[in-house]
């Protein structure tokens, strides 16, 4: 069995790591060595020998050094965790933000969430307990030394016992670390459910027998999790109590059976009763490790399953130099798009697709619901790369790997589950008169301000979100505006006002538009309709002048 623990903290750490070791090693071996103190400055006191001022300076030289060395063992380990954490959070955040759409899609936020929450603090907190658990090893090392001095059988003897202990946990760890990776899966489906129930609080609140199905279904999950993480930690507690009983089993060897056997060992007899009960307090932290150890091991495999499947999945794109300002032609030629299960086989198929987008045109897309509309949007925007056949070209120049990143700069999208950043990241020397004129426009002065590069709010409701949403667009000033059913979740006037006033203006400054709507009364806004059915372009109509 690995400790990963110590694996992660050897891989992770550019620190010198002899440097804490050899700190936790004199400590632990000075506290071992405060026995050796004490029984001596006992066995003088018994004796009426007059050096008590020696074992009085030797006590607090002791003292001191297992004191520095401690301290200094402990700031360093613990400023090293919180670098080796930050560091991992920076370096999966970073790769999460290289990976492909399709992947954050198919994994789920909350398999992601837990991992970078969950996982990481368990690390954070099993690595001082860690640094902790080994000053406690080194401190039954320096009573073992001391023990084989006084009497080799009784080394033997606790030798022995550790052995045992050793076996005991060993015979726990596999079932137990079962149990809790399980658990574990549980309780990732819980958290699903819980996301369900506050997104979807609105349908279980007028629908009494769902609201209740729902709660019966998490409740059974959290049985089900109690269950399993009892007896995983009921496991090791009961390493713990197995440890604990050959403890004092080894404590009643060394009073009752030692003496009997070995003669010599009645005149040591005191100094072994005080090592053997000097090292309980040791073993117990290492006993308490013991979970740690299970919890932090699946931890840091789960957080490698992560990466690895990041790793796969992402692609480190060169940062443009130069942002494109405009266009003349995108075109999709033969595009198919498969989605896929977990066992490889499509759910969906969307093309062969052939069509051309043109510098200033207005495009609206029209289908019913699952026709294709949005996959088709991610495909024009790069979000999705073709999986099967067909490719997508730039002013007749075939997009590559190396070209997707500065392509994807043309667009200024509000898909129709838009995420409002309260932030505007990405944009520099944002005008506050400006941004707040567009506010204004929006009827949304009264909602929220521009202050110190910041909306002062972002709680608003779904059609003032997309409102905020092309404030922001108009704000990046990208060639292409794409709107996923903008105007959806708008009133009428404002409705109509987008068709007529919004789409009219970015057309004026050679914006292009690409809009998916359903509004067949403002279609002759358009200059182009495409009509989507089952993956497929039905029809394409031109505007007729």
């Amino acid at each position: 069995m690995k400790i990963k623990l110590v694996q992660f903290f050897s891989s992770e750490s550019t620190v010198s790591k002899q440097s804490i070791l050899l700190l936790i090693m004199v400590s632990g071996l000075f506290a071992g060595m405060f026995l050796f103190i004490i029984n001596n400055t006992a066995y003088a006191i018994y004796n009426n020998l007059h050096n008590e001022f020696q074992y009085v300076l030797q006590f607090f030289v002791v003292v001191a050094i297992m004191y520095m060395t401690k301290k200094e063992a402990f700031n360093r380990s613990i400023l090293v965790t919180e670098e080796l954490i930050r560091k991992l959070r920076v370096r999966i955040v970073d790769k999460i933000r290289h990976t492909e759409l399709r992947f954050i899609e198919q994994n789920g936020s909350t398999e992601i969430f837990n991992r970078l929450t969950q996982d990481i603090n368990i690390l954070s907190q099993s690595l001082p307990v860690f640094v902790i658990s080994l000053d406690a090893l080194f401190t039954i090392t320096g009573v073992f030394i001391y023990c084989s001095f006084l009497s080799f059988s009784s080394f033997l003897c606790m030798i022995i016992f550790v052995f045992i202990s050793l076996l005991f946990f060993f015979s726990k760890y596999i079932e137990t670390k079962n149990q809790l990776s399980i658990a574990d899966e549980e309780e990732r489906n819980y958290f699903e459910t819980i996301n369900g129930l506050l997104v979807g609080f609105k349908q279980i609140k007028v629908n009494q027998k769902r609201n209740q199905s729902l709660f019966n279904d998490l409740k059974d999950m959290t049985d089900k999790t109690k269950s399993l993480k009892a007896k995983g930690i009921f496991n090791l507690l009961l390493v713990t109590l197995y440890t604990d009983t050959l403890y004092f089993v080894m404590l009643g060897a060394f009073i009752f059976l030692l003496p009997l056997l070995f003669e010599s060992n009645k005149m040591i007899l005191p100094k072994l009763i005080t090592a053997v009960l000097y090292i309980y307090s040791p073993l117990s932290l290492i006993y308490k490790f013991a979970p740690h150890i299970v919890m932090s091991n699946l931890a840091v495999e789960r957080l490698e399953r992560l990466e690895k499947q990041l790793d796969k999945n992402m692609r480190y794109d060169e940062h443009p130099t130069t942002l494109p300002k405009d266009f003349q032609t995108i075109s999709l030629s033969s595009v198919v798009f498969h989605y896929m299960d977990k066992d490889n086989q499509s759910t969906f198929t969307l093309g062969p697709l052939d069509m051309s987008i043109h510098q200033g045109e207005v495009v609206f897309i029209a289908g019913g619901n699952g026709s294709g509309k949005s996959t088709l949007l991610k495909l024009l925007t790069g979000l999705y790369e073709t999986n099967a056949s067909g490719t997508i070209l730039l002013n007749d120049e075939h997009i590559t790997e190396k070209t997707l990143s500065m392509y994807r700069q043309l667009f200024s999208i509000i898909f129709t589950d838009y995420h409002l950043f309260k932030k505007l990241y990405g944009i520099e020397k944002v005008d506050p008169n400006r941004t707040n004129d567009l506010l204004e426009e929006m009827a949304l002065e009264k909602k929220t301000q521009f202050k110190e590069q910041q909306f002062t709010n972002i709680d608003l409701s779904t059609g003032q979100k997309k409102r905020l949403a092309y404030v922001v667009s108009i704000l990046e000033d990208r060639p292409i505006y794409v709107f996923d059913e903008w105007a959806a979740d708008q009133d009428p006037e404002f409705r109509e006002y987008f068709y007529t006033t919004i789409i009219a203006d970015l057309k004026k400054i050679g914006k292009t538009i690409i809009a998916v709507t359903h509004d067949d009364r403002y279609f002759d806004y358009a200059d182009r309709l495409i009509k989507m059915d089952n993956g497929m372009i039905e029809e394409k109509e031109s505007k007729i002048s």
